[in-house]
C-alpha cells in the first residue's frame, strides 16, 4: 500500500470540534477511508493560528494509521511542509477543496497528486460576487483554481454536473491534449455519510433542556454560506409557526469565516424581529456530541437555497448526515443530489420553492408523523448502504493504491487560457483587485506574499550559482517564477 500525504483546510472531522465545516468532513472521511483500506495517512491542514515550522515528530495520530499535523499558510512551501513530507516518505499528494490543492501543490514535491474539487470554486465565486455586489473577488478565486487545474494529475468532482464542468475547465487549460487522451481525469467522489453508530456520540448534554418534549422541531445544521436563501427560510418557517404554535426551528452553525459573514448576519436581524423568536433555538457552531443530540431531536430538515450554478453544480454535506441519523430533508432541491432524493422519495420538496410553499410543505409534514417515520426509515438505509465514505471514495481509493502522474506530466502546454496570454489584461485586474482590498488587506497580506517569493528565491539559488534565470510568467498566471537554464 502507498503512504498517502492528504492536504487540507479546516478542522478534520477525525478531531473532536465545534468547527468541522464541509472541507474538515471531506479530510476527515479521506483520511479514515484510507488508512481503512490500509494506507499510512499524514494528514497536513491548514490552520492560520498553528505554530510555524513544525516537524514530522509533532504529528498527532487522530486514528489508526492517520498523523496530523496543523500549520499556518506560510509553511506549505518547498522546504518546510514539503520537508515533513518527505520525511513521512509520501509516495502521493491528495489535496481536499481547490484550495487544500493549491497548497499541496506549493509543496512543489513532484508526486502524483489527486485534487478533490468539492464544488464548483469558480460558481463559488460567483455567488460570492452576486452577494457582495463586487466581482473583484474572482480573480482570487481562479488564482487558485488555475494552478490546481495546470498541476494536478486527477480530479474529483461532487457532482456529475460539476464533473461534466470540470472537463470543460481542464479543456481551457490545456489538460485535453494528445498525451491525455484517453485518460479518465475526472472521478466523481460523492458527500459521504457517517452512520451515528460511528461517531459513539449518544451523551447527553442538556443543552436542549428547554425545548419542550411534545413539540415539532425543523432543524438547520450547518454554514449559513452565499448560496443559502434565508429570506426564503425565514419567511417560509415564519408563517409556518404563525399558524401552528408546537413548530419550533434548531439553528446550529454560523458564518463562514473569512468568505462569508454577510447571510448569517441577515438570519439574526430577521430572526431578532420576529413575534416567534422565542421558538427559534440559534445555538452557533456546537460539538459533535451536541450536534447528535440536535440529529435525534429533530423532525425534518431544512435546505433552502439561491437560484445559482453553484447550486447547480454542487451537493449538500447536512443532507447526507441528516439521513444518516434518519432525519428526511425539506428541500428547494436545486443540486443534482437533491432533485435525485426527492425524486426517490428520500427528501421532501418545498413546494413552489418558494416562502408560501415552505410553509404549506412544513405544516403538511407537522400533520402527518407516519410520512416522516417512513422516510426517516429509508434515509438511514440508503446512507449506510450508498453513501459510506468507502464507497463514495472508491475510484480515489483505487488510484491511491497505484498513483501515477498524467501523460502530459512536465510538458510545456500547447494552449494558454486568452487572460494569462494578454499582460494588459492581467495588469488591469490586477490594479482593480488591488483596489478593491484597501490599505489594511494590503498591508495585511504584502508580508506574506514577500515571504513566499523570498523563500522561493532562496531554494533556486541553492541551485547552482553559475546558472542563468530566464524570467516568465507562468502557466497559472498568477506570479512571476524563475525558469533554470544551464550556462552555455
Amino acid at each position: 500500500m502507498s503512504r498517502i500525504c492528504l492536504v487540507g483546510i479546516g478542522l478534520p472531522s477525525l478531531v473532536a470540534g465545534s468547527s468541522h465545516c464541509g472541507p474538515g468532513l471531506r479530510s476527515g472521511h479521506f483520511a479514515g477511508a484510507l488508512a481503512e483500506a490500509g494506507h499510512d495517512v499524514l494528514l497536513l491542514y491548514l490552520d492560520h493560528a498553528a505554530v510555524a515550522g513544525a516537524s514530522l515528530a509533532d504529528a498527532q495520530t487522530i486514528a489508526p494509521g492517520v498523523l496530523a499535523l496543523a500549520a499556518p499558510e506560510p509553511d506549505f512551501v518547498p522546504g518546510s511542509l514539503a520537508t515533513v513530507a518527505q520525511d513521512f516518505g509520501a509516495s502521493a499528494l491528495v489535496g481536499c477543496t481547490a484550495y487544500g490543492s493549491s497548497l499541496a501543490l506549493r509543496l512543489e514535491l513532484g508526486l502524483p497528486t489527486w485534487a478533490d474539487l468539492m464544488g464548483d470554486l469558480m460558481a463559488e465565486a460567483q455567488a460570492k460576487a452576486a452577494l457582495l455586489g463586487d466581482d473583484s473577488c474572482l480573480l482570487h478565486f481562479w488564482s487558485l483554481l488555475g494552478p490546481v487545474l495546470a498541476g494536478a494529475d486527477r480530479f474529483s468532482a461532487v457532482s456529475q454536473a460539476q464533473a461534466d464542468s470540470l472537463v470543460g475547465q481542464l479543456g481551457l487549460a490545456g489538460r485535453l491534449s494528445s498525451a491525455t487522451a484517453g485518460e479518465r481525469l475526472v472521478e466523481v467522489v460523492r458527500c459521504a455519510a457517517v452512520p451515528p453508530d460511528e461517531r459513539g456520540d449518544e451523551a447527553d448534554s442538556g443543552i436542549l433542556g428547554e425545548l419542550p418534549d411534545d413539540v415539532f422541531v425543523a432543524a438547520w445544521a450547518g454554514s449559513f454560506n452565499t448560496w443559502c436563501d434565508v429570506d426564503l427560510l425565514f419567511d417560509g418557517v415564519d408563517s409556518a409557526m404563525a399558524e401552528n404554535p408546537s413548530l419550533h426551528l434548531l439553528v446550529t452553525g454560523g458564518e463562514v469565516e473569512g468568505h462569508d459573514n454577510v447571510t448569517w448576519r441577515r438570519f439574526l436581524d430577521l430572526v431578532e424581529g420576529s413575534r416567534q423568536r422565542d421558538r427559534y433555538h440559534l445555538l452557533g457552531r456546537v460539538e459533535d456530541s451536541v450536534l447528535a443530540e440536535v440529529y435525534r431531536r429533530s423532525d425534518v430538515g431544512l435546505v433552502v437555497e439561491k437560484d445559482l450554478y453553484e447550486r447547480q453544480l454542487g451537493a449538500e454535506n447536512r443532507v447526507v448526515q441528516w439521513m444518516a441519523h434518519g432525519v428526511p430533508v425539506l428541500t428547494t432541491y436545486r443540486s443534482p443530489a437533491g432533485r435525485d432524493l426527492v425524486q426517490r422519495g428520500l427528501s421532501f420538496a418545498i413546494t413552489g420553492r418558494s416562502a408560501e410553499g415552505l410553509a404549506e410543505s412544513l405544516l403538511a409534514l407537522v400533520d402527518d408523523p407516519a410520512r416522516l417515520a417512513a422516510a426517516s426509515l429509508a434515509c438511514t438505509r440508503e446512507a449506510r448502504e450508498a453513501w459510506t465514505v468507502s464507497a463514495v471514495a472508491a475510484p480515489l481509493l483505487a488510484w491511491c493504491a497505484s498513483p501515477v502522474r498524467a501523460g502530459d506530466a512536465g510538458a510545456e502546454p500547447v494552449l494558454r487560457v486568452g487572460l494569462f496570454s494578454e499582460p494588459a489584461a492581467i495588469v488591469h485586474l490586477l490594479e482593480s483587485y488591488l483596489a478593491s482590498l484597501g490599505p489594511a488587506q494590503i498591508a495585511y497580506r504584502a508580508p506574506r506574499w514577500l515571504l513566499r517569493r523570498l523563500l522561493r528565491s532562496v531554494s533556486s539559488a541553492g541551485k547552482g550559482k553559475d546558472k542563468l534565470s530566464d524570467r516568465r510568467t507562468d502557466e497559472s498566471g498568477d506570479r512571476v517564477v524563475e525558469k533554470i537554464t544551464g550556462a552555455a
